[in-house]
């Protein structure tokens, strides 16, 4: 499936309101004033506490160039958390964007790849039913869960490229899951093989 620059603007107007929907359980949870949710440049910066991973700033490049004042109003914001200051840029996007950033002192650390699936009747016939089974998970399973998909996280994919940039303790990642359990737009999955827990998802519909 190739994509194309009205769909990858569509992918990062989906990021962006599940950064802000994170933003808001984490601001229920440690209060407002210790969270950052800055609009900008048609995209949003969030910080959600520290050394989470929903900390960053996306969606730029399918609006207008923010103007720079905002831009140094958000790096002051994460400077006063002592949080680098994380954009992560899609690759449709206006190459003004990286160019601006990279003249304010911004460095290229890595690539993510996005993969996309249309779903439709044809691909669900064509998944072969097997010892996998995948269901909701219940509300007696939120530690199940929880386990399956921070375990996951904790053990990146490891191949013949370079290696990834980013880590985060458990407990970071268990904050940031825990902050889903109280957004009511997710919805969780276990997976099982021949009865064991082999793994856990979130779903998340948009649009």
């Amino acid at each position: 499936m190739f994509t194309t620059a009205s769909l990858a603007a569509r992918i990062e107007r989906a990021e962006c309101t599940m950064l802000m929907e994170l933003a808001r359980a984490a601001a229920a949870r440690l209060g407002r004033g210790e969270v950052v949710v800055a609009p900008i440049g048609g995209g949003v910066a969030v910080h959600t506490g520290a050394g989470s991973p929903a900390n960053k700033l996306a969606g730029l490049g399918f609006a207008d160039l923010p103007p720079i004042a905002e831009l140094e109003t958000i790096e002051e914001a994460f400077a006063l958390r002592r949080a680098p200051l994380q954009v992560e840029f899609a690759s449709l996007g206006d190459p003004v964007i990286p160019r601006m950033l990279g003249h304010r002192g911004y460095e290229l650390i890595g690539f993510e790849n996005v993969l996309g699936l249309p779903l439709d009747l044809a691909q669900l016939q064509d998944v072969e039913a097997g010892p996998i089974t995948v269901d909701h998970a219940g509300p007696d399973e939120t530690a199940t869960w929880m386990d399956a998909v921070a375990t996951g996280f904790l053990h990146p994919d490891t191949f013949d490229g370079p290696a990834s940039h980013e880590s985060f303790n458990r407990a970071a990642i268990e904050q940031i899951f825990g902050d889903t359990l109280a957004t009511p737009s997710f919805e969780r999955f276990i997976a099982r093989r021949d009865g064991a827990v082999a793994g856990g998802a979130g779903l998340r519909i948009y649009e």
